[in-house]
């Protein structure tokens, strides 16, 4: 068996969205704090991705 290396990731930049949608993938809503993701943390997950094999996709997500 083989073990599959990620070829994305999703970052989610923050939790807090005006809207509240019931249907939201990521449960966003005006409800969760104004902090959005720390510099730090982001620049540790966009460095982790440096060693993965392959150019991976970075997508973007939060605060609709």
């Amino acid at each position: 068996m083989s073990v599959l290396s990620p070829r994305d990731i999703g970052i989610i930049l923050t939790y807090r969205c005006h809207s509240g949608c019931k249907h939201c993938l990521y449960n966003c809503g005006p409800g969760w704090e104004k902090k959005p993701i720390s510099q730090e943390m982001l620049r540790q997950a966009l460095e982790a991705v440096t060693t993965w094999p392959h150019a991976p996709q970075v997508h973007f997500t939060g605060g609709e």
